[in-house]
């Protein structure tokens, strides 16, 4: 015998076997849903609180459960159904439980290393041990091969051609005129390309250009340099020949050129390169306003310190001792090109000075004799 109270208040009794049905009140009139399982479960959760003073959760889900349950059917009740009418809501939540379960599955075996090994059983696959590249120290053994060769700050196209025009130090003045043999002053030649800084890639029509990369006389970078406020002065003194006092403090650069020029009432110091592209092919112009007299680690410190270019450190090495570089300076020249791509050398015996340069595109070793 199952014995519950009705909406009225009064105790309604029903056989074990109507469990689950819905019966009518005999005293207010109104059908109301035998259960016994459920309302079980409410009293022990009702005793132990009483007696303990606490509460089981899962007693707690279960009472949740069974006022859903129902509410549902009441709502059924009331609309004329069934009260154990299909719940397709409720068989659609399960699915969806099941196929979050699934997926979850499926990503931890795709995409955590190892997951799908513990699962199945065996050994992860082991994967071969990577190939550390290792720095040449500047001997005779070849480093391990570079991935990217030439410019590496970025992608020059095979499709076109141009110049990529770098300075030391960097955010110099860019100026360009489609022609060689300018005389006058570039910077205020109003066909000259302006209101570019290095370092920057040129995309330049095949032909010969000029190239002037200027910087003012008081920047920053160049007040560091050794004895260079005395230059200075001498230059704003108007004492001696100007030019000749700044050619003979910079590094020789390949440039044709190097002068003091006015612009805008401010003195910059001026490099002038002339250059002859050819179709989809790149080449390379760096302005180097370094002083001769510093020492090779002296020289490292003003350059960058992160590698701007790529280069085949064996097809490196192969020219530089067929110029005769001794073996003490052929790591320090290889730094240089690493850094800014262009190595000014002069060689002991007989002063001379040669330019070792990258290839901005495809990180060709070529060098050529320059002027002191």
């Amino acid at each position: 015998m199952i014995e519950f109270k009705g909406e009225c208040g009064h105790t309604i009794r029903a056989r074990d076997e109507d469990s689950g049905k819905i019966v009518r009140c005999s005293y207010c009139g109104k059908e109301a849903l035998v259960t016994r399982q459920a309302q079980d479960d409410l009293d022990v959760l009702f005793d132990q609180v009483e007696q303990t003073g606490s509460y089981d959760a899962q007693a707690t889900r279960v009472g949740q459960k069974f006022h859903k349950a129902k509410a549902r059917q009441e709502k059924r009740i009331a609309a004329g159904k069934p009260a154990n009418a299909f719940d397709p809501f409720d068989i659609a939540m399960k699915m969806t439980y099941v196929a979050v379960i699934i997926i979850l599955v499926f990503v931890g075996i795709k995409y955590v290393p190892g997951l799908y090994h513990k699962l199945v059983g065996g050994e992860p696959e082991q994967k071969p041990p990577q190939q550390v590249e290792r720095p040449n120290s500047g001997g005779n053994t070849p480093s391990a091969p570079r991935t990217r060769k030439g410019l590496l700050a970025e992608s020059l196209s095979s499709q076109q051609e141009g110049v990529y025009v770098s300075s030391v130090p960097s955010g110099a003045g860019i100026y360009h005129l489609p022609k060689t043999s300018v005389t006058g002053s570039i910077l205020e030649d109003p066909m000259a390309n302006k209101n570019i800084r290095t370092n920057r890639a040129l995309r330049l029509n095949p032909g010969k250009h000029t190239i002037a990369v200027a910087i003012r006389i008081n920047d920053a970078e160049l007040m560091k340099l050794p004895e260079y406020e005395d230059l200075r002065r001498k230059i704003e003194r108007n004492e001696g020949d100007k030019d000749k006092a700044i050619r003979d403090y910079f590094i020789p650069d390949g440039s044709v050129a190097t002068r003091v020029e006015k612009l805008r009432g401010a003195l910059h110091l001026v490099r002038v390169f002339e250059c002859e592209v050819d179709s989809l092919t790149w080449e390379s112009t760096t302005a180097v306003f370094l002083p001769r007299k510093l020492s090779p680690e002296d020289t490292m410190k003003y350059l960058p310190r992160k590698k701007q270019f790529g280069f085949e450190s064996v097809e490196a090495q192969r020219e530089l001792d067929f110029y005769e570089v001794p073996r003490s300076d052929l790591s320090f020249v290889e730094d240089v090109l690493e850094r800014i791509g262009v190595a000014s050398y002069k060689n002991p015996n007989d002063g001379t000075y040669r330019l070792f340069y990258i290839d901005p595109a495809t990180g060709a070793v070529i060098s050529r004799r320059i002027n002191p």
